[in-house]
């Protein structure tokens, strides 16, 4: 809703500018210009220099050219050039286009105007391949949540990437860090942890199609340990 609000606002304020811009334009050609009349040349010595005759004030110039039908003549009200016109209408119509087309952008890149949903289905976390040479080099690696629960560690088990729930199971605010100078898990509290004891989000590879590797972790998705379900 806020985001459609935010469209609207550009897209009346360009208009207005537009506007604006357009009443400026024929406020200055209704204007006069500055009463001027001809030129005047007077020659000083060999050389002529020419004197601007002003309206009104004929006995500072040459009576010759005070007392001519042309020295009373001024300048009216000068309209704007076809093609200035043209050229207003032109730009004006260029930024109500892009004024739209920015809104336009603004909507659809939120999707929608209605609240977004927590989660948008499994989240891609990268191809397999890659993932798999990361963890090769010795740690598992840590995944935000970008929907704002908890995040992850994506780590390797028999062969197979799983993804291990931050939050301890049983006590979710108490989360769970990997110390790679004791290679172990270690919860809140300093104890020790295994895979075996770290809930799990379901992890699934794409095996066909032009995503076939991609890496997709369910985040809606937690089972319990198997430490915990073997114990029962």
């Amino acid at each position: 809703m806020g985001v459609t609000v935010v469209a609207v606002l550009v897209v009346v304020v360009t208009v207005v500018t537009v506007l604006v811009i357009g009443d400026r334009l024929v406020r200055a050609e209704r204007q006069s210009r500055v009463p001027v009349g001809p030129v005047v040349v007077v020659r000083v010595g060999e050389a002529p220099v020419p004197v601007l005759h002003h309206v009104g004030h004929g006995s500072q110039g040459t009576r010759a050219g005070a007392n001519s039908p042309r020295g009373r003549d001024h300048n009216g009200p000068v309209a704007l050039a076809r093609s200035d016109r043209k050229l207003m209408l032109i730009t004006g119509g260029v930024v109500i286009v892009a004024a739209l087309f920015f809104a336009s952008v603004l909507v659809f890149a939120t999707g929608s105007s209605e609240p977004q949903s927590k989660s948008n289905g499994p989240l891609y976390i990268g191809p397999k391949r890659d993932l798999v040479t990361t963890l090769n080099e010795g740690s598992p690696l840590y995944f935000a949540n970008p929907f704002g629960g908890r995040g992850f560690w994506l780590d390797r088990e028999n062969g197979e990437l799983i993804a291990l729930d931050v939050g301890k199971w049983g006590d979710v605010g108490c989360s769970i860090k990997w110390r790679g100078r004791v290679d172990s898990y270690v919860d809140c509290d300093g104890n020790h942890l295994t895979k075996d004891d770290l809930a799990r989000h379901a992890v699934t590879v794409v095996q066909t199609g032009t995503r076939k590797g991609s890496v997709l972790v369910d985040l809606e998705s937690v089972s319990a340990p198997p430490s915990s379900t073997s114990a029962n």
